[in-house]
Formats: C-alpha cells, sequence, structure tokens
C-alpha cells in the first residue's frame, strides 16, 4: 500500500490530501489531471478526476469533506482544468447530496452488465 501511494503522489497528474482533525487521520482525497489531445471529433480538455475522497464516518458533518473538495477546486483552478469530474454509487444519497451542495450536478448515467463467465 505504501508503494502504491508513494508512486502516485511522486505523480505529476496525482494530487493527494491528507485531513487530520487532532492529530487523527479522518479522511483524504485523491484526484488525478486527465488531458485529452484534440482529434477529429472532440475538443482538447483537461479534466480533474476524483478518484477518491473518503471521511471517517465519525468525523463527517465537520466540515472536512467540503475543505478537501475546496482543496481540489484550488488544484483544479492552478491546472487550468475546465471541470471536476467524480462518480457516485446510485445508493449512496448521502454523498450525491453533499457533492450537490458542493456544486456538483449529474451529467452522465453510467451503465454496466456483468459477462457471464463460461
Amino acid at each position: 500500500m505504501v508503494r502504491f501511494w508513494t508512486h502516485m503522489i511522486a505523480e505529476n497528474m496525482n494530487v493527494v490530501l491528507v485531513a487530520n482533525f487532532d492529530e487523527v487521520l479522518c479522511g483524504y482525497a485523491w484526484a488525478t489531471l486527465q488531458e485529452r489531445p484534440p482529434t477529429l471529433f472532440t475538443l482538447p480538455s483537461r479534466t480533474i478526476y476524483v478518484q477518491q475522497i473518503v471521511v471517517e464516518r465519525a468525523f463527517r458533518r465537520r466540515g472536512i469533506g467540503s475543505r478537501l473538495l475546496s482543496e481540489i477546486d484550488a488544484y483544479a483552478e492552478h491546472e487550468a482544468a475546465e471541470h471536476i469530474v467524480l462518480d457516485s454509487l446510485p445508493s449512496n444519497e448521502e454523498a450525491q447530496m453533499f457533492y450537490e451542495r458542493a456544486g456538483y450536478s449529474p451529467v452522465n448515467m453510467r451503465l454496466a452488465k456483468t459477462v457471464p463467465t463460461p
């Protein structure tokens, strides 16, 4: 696990934020800058993708998640990104309400299908 995070932090396209509350690790966020070059069908873009954002349940509703998202906003501005994107499970209504309060809105619906094994 340490090797994974060391590699992610070393990559210039990643930012990893750690939240402490009274010297206790209580949350983190990991975001990646994704650059799309222009093609015949698309314009170039710079998007920050929030890979993960986690706040331990006991520390929620204390502004920690909002502070992590605020830092991701600052990272996006620094990197001249046009958008910040994240995914949320349809069943995680608490997270969706949190993201909507932070200014996020649904843009796509991803559908999945399990491929049967032979």
